[in-house]
């Protein structure tokens, strides 16, 4: 099991993604891409966002589900998107996981139709 923990350190790239939400407001929702153990998304949840979770790792997946208002495990570069998604969401989160992709490009633009109009991509790369 790869282990990803929150980097709290004032510059890292963990800390400047969620100083990005601070700002955003409270009750939109966010899809965790990679969540990992749902340490970002415990943060946003505080903060009183409803986060979904998405990693392909079970036992990290049960931490995030102390951590995230649902999870889905899933392998992202496999799965079937959005087809398999029922919600749209007001924010995308990639917190270093685009690095992880063939194609990360491709990646996004599929997600694009569950991405509400109007809504935001906030990433980071290590």
């Amino acid at each position: 099991m790869a282990q990803y923990t929150f980097k709290p350190d004032k510059y890292s790239s963990h800390t400047l993604l969620i100083n990005e939400f601070a700002q955003k407001g409270e009750g939109k929702k966010v899809l965790d891409v990679g969540c990992g153990e749902g340490y970002l998304s415990k943060l946003l949840s505080e903060r009183g966002y409803i986060v979904t979770g998405l990693e392909k790792d079970a036992e990290a997946l049960i931490q995030a589900s102390k951590r995230c208002s649902q999870v889905i495990e899933a392998d992202i570069e496999r799965w079937q998107w959005p087809s398999a998604m029922s919600e749209t969401y007001d924010y995308m989160l990639f917190a270093d996981i685009l690095e992880h992709l063939v194609d990360p490009l491709k990646f996004i633009r599929s997600l694009m139709p569950i991405l509400k109009p109007g809504g935001l991509i906030v990433l980071s790369v290590p």
